[in-house]
């Protein structure tokens, strides 16, 4: 933990000293000064995905939903109210089994609770339930029939000779049959050779990006635009690479960071005070070269929307 601490503690001094050497007006922003106490809070109280919050915003549409009806005067209780009546319901129309500690017995919700459940799949649908599998197909002898619905373009009418054999019995076309349990699906091979790797010999993956800057790639007037890996009518400006072969790997990329940082092998340059100070002064010489209109243009905006607010 003291090592990667101590190498947080270089790349969070990097990444600072880039981004106000490009303008120092970073400085006001609090997160920048959040961003370096983060190597004390882990110490304090462990990993950052631990309290990292940008991975939950995606649930965002779901918390305002179920703070519809509070007063905001106490948000995460309304919230935790509601998420606990949710799975209260779900747990009383889903047949569950309660526990009565003065009686000592269990009882359940009546029969007709229950089919408030049962006998509506929207509802189901809504509280996550899927029967199908819920209930997986007992079968243990195959090729197994599928309930299937033939579409009209794929009939075909029985062989004349199976109608004339003179027998009175009815002719069904087959469309699909379950073989084996598992269907395991084929991929036709992409590319000209195959490699096969055992899962324990791979390490991750790695984004990858050409390196058309050194190789000069053209941009082409117009190129088709791919559609689910099909060229499709419109066209687009459409990078044409000299070559395949040189990449250059994705330091920056989110997943799998740790793969990325290792083979990358980035170097890491020490920062000593006559460099923050060379930072700070050229920072300082991008900021000021800011026309003050701008500035004057931002507080006017924040000015008439507090006066819309206050109307």
């Amino acid at each position: 933990m003291s090592a990667y601490i101590a190498d947080l503690r270089r790349h969070i001094n990097v990444f600072v000293y880039l981004l106000i050497k490009s303008n120092t007006q970073w400085i006001n922003k609090p997160k920048i000064h959040m961003l370096l106490h983060l190597p004390d809070l882990i110490e304090h109280f462990g990993p950052a995905a631990l309290f990292l919050t940008k991975t939950f915003e995606s649930y965002n549409g779901v918390l305002q939903q179920a703070s519809v009806h509070s007063n905001r005067q106490s948000p995460g209780r309304d919230l935790a109210v509601t998420f606990d009546n949710y799975a209260a319901l779900k747990f009383l129309v889903s047949g569950g089994v309660i526990h009565n500690e003065a009686t000592g017995g269990a009882a359940t919700a009546s029969d007709k609770v229950q089919n408030v459940f049962s006998s509506n799949p929207q509802l189901q649908q809504a509280m996550g339930y899927n029967h199908l599998t819920a209930q997986p197909v007992l079968c243990k002898k195959y090729p197994l029939p599928l309930t299937r619905t033939q579409r009209e373009a794929d009939k075909q009418a029985p062989p004349p000779d199976l109608l004339a054999n003179g027998l009175n019995c009815s002719t069904y076309q087959v469309a699909r049959l379950m073989l084996r349990k598992n269907v395991v699906g084929k991929v036709q091979s992409l590319n000209s050779s195959v490699a096969i790797v055992h899962t324990l010999k791979v390490l991750g993956t790695i984004n990858v990006q050409h390196n058309c800057h050194q190789h000069q790639c053209p941009v082409v007037a117009s190129g088709p635009t791919q559609v689910e890996h099909q060229d499709t009518g419109p066209t687009i400006p459409t990078v044409r690479h000299s070559e395949g072969d040189h990449m250059i790997i994705n330091s920056a990329s989110l997943s799998n960071a740790e793969l990325h940082w290792v083979i990358s092998d980035l170097p890491m340059h020490t920062i000593g005070p006559h460099n923050w100070i060379r930072c700070v002064k050229e920072g300082y010489d991008i900021w000021a070269k800011i026309p003050d209109d701008v500035f004057d243009t931002e507080e006017e905006d924040e000015e008439n929307l507090k006066e819309k607010v206050l109307s």
